[in-house]
């Protein structure tokens, strides 16, 4: 297994390359790499133990967690409550007021942001990005204090558990140190992720705790460590990059933007350390220094994507849309509905009706074709060569920029041969955000809530179905009451069975949490989280292709099932991440469409993730 080396430089003499080059730093890694419970506490020049004697000296450095999901900017934790149709949402901040009657929207520019509940809608008046709409959140993560423990050889920091998805610091000023060259005072800062995915390591802007921070950006086996020094660039950083399959170092330098690009190896644990030098004279404990060395350290679990998106030529969406419906019927991809507005923005021009059609084969052009009602937080299905839609909620204007969000109890099928729409029979009660799966003849809807009248937060659903499709009247049939209450969740049938993965909860915010339930028994359990903090299990997509189900998340994580169904596999990331996305199965892999991403807004790009081995042909063919 092979592990690249590498250093960025060029602000030390080679003589104080070879002096730090002898040097410890202080490192941090949680474990496990995942939700983790500790973390651990190295003096070494690796992420890694050496001599515990060293650990004494360290043992009163000041550290903290990240309170919510890492990479969320503590979004993960700070009660989350609300979202749109599919509901993207951001944490609601401290002091915020309370939510308004659940049919309307307050106008634009009054009060602060929040995530409002699906009933809610925020007046035309507010745009995308910045810290409200669907830039997300983008402030300061909270921090949560965490005790350091000598535990026999071992300097360990157990985390609290409303912050185990939260970025462990660490600050510690070591003292002043001469080494033959005029006395500098040595700072150290350390920082280890609670996920090993790529798509949560991002920065955490805590400047007064964390002034020196590297964030690293992976694209397939691409990283571009990104140095920053009080959140600007910092330019010709020296970092070195190690891992311990390989013994030889390269070194480099950060560009103009504080960023070195390079490609990693294999899996492996990457110690990665950064140097920044201050001219600034002072003393400490009688000690008088010259200048002020800070070094700062990241411990990176990788591992190389299994799966990749593939080329292809299909257009963009003329408009990207989020909490819509999506499924493919033969060589066909059907979008339907959807929100245009930015977050938590909704009027009835931005409400979409649409009903558009892709040929997968050839990619020319999206087609439009005859829709229905403006429907958001809707699902949509293929059986038989037919399309099913199901639910969702309509948006009524009111005066002064206020909207009201009314739940549907509409079911339909559309005709690919003929082309026209056919009322079924409707939903037992009127539902949106939540979501469908077809198992052999039977479509199961589970999870949402009821919106409309003057409920807070609208009415939780545990109320689940089933539809036979196959009957000549079709008609509902109620499942075993649902042990939770969740909606934005995904809903895939794999096995003969019902996974029910992720949502936001009516308590306890965002979950990674997976419900299964069986029609021979007819009964629930639960199954493996998916990985990574609780934003991964909002607005998942998941699909079962050639007997792998697939669940891709939030931070971009794409993750299968592993075949005895006991944990959720890493496999990759995709090109653009994304929430409230769909991704339905085509040609041996997963067509990815529409979607948010809390930093780049609404994505019209599409991509193709091939479950199975690509061939050459299949490659050729989705380039042509």
């Amino acid at each position: 297994m092979k592990c690249l080396k590498f250093a960025f430089g060029g602000l030390l003499s080679a003589a104080l390359l070879a002096s730090a080059a002898q040097a410890h730093f202080i490192f941090a890694v949680a474990e496990p790499s995942d939700q983790p419970k500790v973390v651990k506490i190295y003096m070494s020049d690796l992420a890694e133990p050496d001599n515990p004697r060293m650990l004494t000296g360290i043992q009163k450095a000041e550290a903290w967690v990240t309170r919510g999901g890492s990479g969320m900017g503590g979004m993960g934790g700070m009660g989350m409550r609300g979202g749109s149709g599919g509901g993207e949402g951001r944490p609601r901040r401290e002091g915020e007021a309370r939510p308004r009657a659940e049919g309307e929207t307050r106008p634009a520019g009054e009060g602060d942001a929040r995530p409002r509940g699906e009933g809610e809608g925020r007046g035309r008046g507010r745009g995308e990005g910045g810290a409200r709409g669907e830039g997300g959140f983008r402030g300061r993560a909270p921090l949560e204090p965490v005790e350091l423990k000598l535990e026999g050889d071992e300097l360990v920091g157990h985390l609290p558990e409303n912050a185990a998805n939260g970025t462990f610091l660490l600050r510690h000023t070591y003292g002043v140190m001469g080494r033959g060259e005029e006395p500098s005072l040595l700072v150290y800062y350390a920082k280890a992720y609670s996920s090993s995915f790529p798509g949560n390591w991002t920065e955490v802007k805590r400047i007064e705790e964390h002034p020196l921070e590297i964030v690293p950006e992976v694209k397939g086996n691409e990283v571009a460590f990104k140095v920053l020094w009080k959140g600007t660039p910092a330019v010709g950083s020296q970092v070195t990059v190690e891992c311990p399959q390989q013994i030889e170092k390269q070194q480099g330098e950060t560009n103009e933007k504080g960023i070195f690009r390079a490609t990693l190896g294999g899996a492996g644990r990457y110690s990665v350390r950064a140097r920044y030098i201050e001219q600034a004279e002072g003393e400490l404990n009688g000690k008088a220094y010259k200048s002020v060395k800070y070094y700062s350290t990241l411990a990176l679990p990788y591992a190389p994507p299994k799966v990749v998106s593939a080329e292809h030529q299909w257009p963009d969406l003329k408009q990207g849309t989020t909490s819509f419906g999506a499924a493919v019927v033969g060589d066909d991809l059907y979008v339907y509905g959807g929100n245009y507005g930015g977050g938590h923005q909704y009027s009835e021009e931005e409400q979409s009706g649409d009903f558009i059609k892709l040929n997968l084969k050839d990619g020319k052009d999206w087609e439009a074709l005859p829709g229905g009602p403006k429907l958001t937080g809707l699902a949509m299905a293929a059986h038989g060569g037919k399309l099913y839609r199901v639910g969702g909620f309509t948006v009524k204007d009111l005066e002064e920029g206020r909207s009201q969000l009314n739940s549907q109890n509409s079911f339909a099928r559309f005709d690919p041969a003929k082309g026209t729409w056919e009322d079924l029979a409707p939903l037992p009660e009127a539902r949106s955000s939540h979501n469908v799966a077809v198992l052999g003849d039977h479509l199961y809807v589970i999870g949402g809530w009821t919106l409309g009248g003057s409920e807070r937060n609208g009415n939780w659903l545990k109320t689940a179905y089933s539809i036979d499709l196959s009957a000549e009247k079709p008609e509902w049939k109620a499942l075993p009451e649902a042990p939770f209450e969740r909606r934005a969740l995904a809903v895939a049938a794999h096995q003969g069975k019902i996974y029910v993965i992720g949502g936001m909860q009516n308590r306890g915010g965002t979950t990674p949490r997976v419900d299964i339930y069986d029609p021979e028994t007819k009964t629930w359990s639960e199954g493996p989280a998916v990985q990574g903090s609780g934003m991964d299990g909002f607005g998942t997509a998941a699909f079962s292709v050639d007997g792998k189900l697939i669940a891709t998340t939030m931070s971009g994580s794409i993750q299968a099932l592993s075949a005895d169904g006991s944990q959720w596999e890493y496999q990759g990331r995709l090109k653009s991440p994304r929430f409230f996305h769909e991704a339905p199965a085509w040609n041996h892999g997963l067509v990815i469409v529409g979607g948010t991403s809390m930093t780049d807004g609404k994505a019209e790009s599409l991509e193709f993730l091939p479950i199975e081995t690509v061939d050459a042909s299949r490659k050729a063919a989705l380039a042509e």
